[in-house]
């Protein structure tokens, strides 16, 4: 296994992370009855953005 390639399995796992990360804190916010301008309704959306964007990269680059 090179470098390169630890780097994107590395990469990739940490996005897929990303991903769940932001679900759950999407379901969290929304099983606790959070209001619509509720801080975990912005994170779990950034993180499943930006976690969906770098996995998005790593298979386009690959």
């Amino acid at each position: 296994m090179s470098g390169r390639s630890a780097y994107r399995g590395t990469t990739a796992l940490l996005s897929v992370a990303m991903v769940v990360l932001g679900l759950v804190a999407l379901a969290r916010t929304a099983a606790a009855a959070g209001m619509a301008p509720a801080i975990g309704y912005a994170i779990g959306v950034a993180l499943v953005v930006a976690g969906g964007l770098r996995l998005w990269l790593v298979i386009r680059t690959g």
